[in-house]
């Protein structure tokens, strides 16, 4: 049975550990206690200078809160070897007007077709006909890279009373998508918070590039898209969990997502985001983030980050994103500014800035560019990577996942309005920020326009 402890120290409901064969309620899963700001100055970084980041603060949060230890029994019963391992979406992180009925976690395996072999003979139920063809077939729909993202689905399956679907993925391909941007289908979800339930510092690593990248572009399309003012908290982390989004063709079509999906994220889980992005911004603005920001605190409370402007430190943003996602931008770039005019500016610039950075840093249009290259890069592999559920779920399984996100999206869009966010203090801090009275009065026109 589940049992609350109070001491007089903390108010804190605390789930004991329990044998792996007793049930764990699903209301218990999706009950977290968000991170108090004491914690997040008292942080414990990682010894190496080198990668000193807070994501150690990230994974000891996870790994020893009450809700870890509840969800990491879901992958003990597994006798393949997982070496990474999380839990994200709707039943595990609260989200404003929704609550997910089905724990959706990601396992990180070294070898998927041994993995596959040992998971078939346990757990044949767990798979749809394809179960049949054998690991090597499942291994191959899924790690190829005409097969979406890389990552094998099982959905509805019913672990200790609690349903799951569960996402086995290679080691190399999650870290390349971390690192690369290959696809941004599990990068992407990693930009949300997620439960860590079984640690591995390679990735811990990956992560960290993926958490630092995902800053740079917000950055950079702030920086384009508001020249004057600062970026409140709240619009930076709608930012950042909507990066996945601006490809993802469910968005596109009325009932098959929630409209209202990130803004409902990120009003729910604050604290969590706070706890991630914060002191990121804080201890590696200078190193990462080449000077170009600044986390402030406002006399109201909020917060905001200003972004420095100045086309040359803007360049250093832009030339440390990921390569091949650096080369779809440089490609847009080229075939929007392909006159004879931005042709010649650019032969006259060549000698201060060989690799052209400080000009795209510097284009009016470079909001667009990455939203470009965002799609491109995301489009395609969430598009195979749905069609490929319907193999790997199966016909029944399939048409219940279907009807239950058209269920969620016809509710979501039938509401004309997102959970409100905590009021953010922009254009004050805009007239703050502003040396004279003319910037101060243009920057709160810039915020009242959008």
């Amino acid at each position: 049975m589940t049992t609350l402890l109070r001491t007089t120290t903390r108010c804190t409901p605390i789930l004991h550990a329990r044998p792996p064969s007793c049930t764990i309620p699903l209301s218990r899963l999706a009950a977290v206690q968000a991170p108090r700001r004491r914690g997040l100055q008292s942080t414990t970084w990682l010894d190496d200078p080198a990668t000193a980041v807070p994501l150690k603060q990230q994974v000891e949060l996870h790994a020893e809160s009450p809700r870890a230890r509840a969800l990491v029994k879901l992958i003990k019963d597994f006798k393949a070897p997982i070496r990474f391992a999380f839990a994200y979406g709707s039943a595990v992180f609260p989200q404003a007007g929704n609550s997910g009925s089905m724990v959706d976690l990601i396992l990180g395996v070294t070898h998927p077709t041994h993995w596959h072999s040992i998971n078939l003979h346990q757990n044949r139920h767990h798979y749809s006909f394809l179960g049949s063809l054998g690991s090597s077939t499942i291994a191959t729909l899924q790690d190829a890279t005409w097969a979406g993202a890389g990552v094998y689905y099982n959905p509805y399956v019913e672990i200790d009373g609690v349903m799951v679907k569960y996402g086995v993925v290679g080691i190399d391909r999650l870290c390349s998508d971390l690192t690369e941007w290959d696809t941004l289908y599990l990068a992407g979800r990693m930009h949300k918070p997620i439960q860590v339930l079984r640690h591995d510092s390679r990735v811990l690593l990956c992560q960290r590039t993926n958490l630092v990248n995902a800053l740079r572009v917000v950055f950079l399309m702030h920086a384009t898209t508001d020249p004057t003012a600062p970026l409140a908290e709240d619009e930076l982390y709608r930012r950042v969990a909507g990066l996945s989004y601006l490809g993802d063709f469910r968005m596109r079509f009325k009932y098959l997502e929630n409209p209202h999906k990130v803004a409902n994220m990120v009003a729910k889980q604050h604290e969590f985001f706070e706890h991630i992005y914060r002191p990121m911004v804080e201890e590696l603005k200078n190193r990462e983030f080449a000077g170009a920001v600044e986390w402030r605190t406002l006399p109201d409370g909020s917060s905001v980050v200003d972004v420095d402007r100045n086309p040359k430190v803007l360049a250093q943003l832009v030339g440390n994103l990921p390569k091949s996602f650096l080369a779809k931008v440089r490609a847009t770039h080229k075939a929007r500014s392909g006159d004879s005019a931005a042709s010649a500016a650019a032969k006259v610039g060549a000698d201060s800035d060989p690799k052209g950075l400080v000009e795209l840093a510097q284009s009016p249009h470079l909001d667009a560019y990455l939203r470009s290259a965002l799609y491109d890069t995301i489009a395609r592999p969430a598009l195979v990577q749905s069609a490929k559920g319907i193999l790997t779920a199966g016909f029944s399984k399939s048409v219940n996942y279907a009807s239950s996100k058209l269920k969620k999206g016809y509710a979501a869009s039938s509401s004309t309005t997102a959970a409100p966010s905590r009021p953010a203090s922009s254009e004050a801090a805009a007239a703050q920020s502003a040396p004279k009275a003319s910037e101060a009065s243009g920057a709160k026109s810039d915020r009242s326009r959008e």
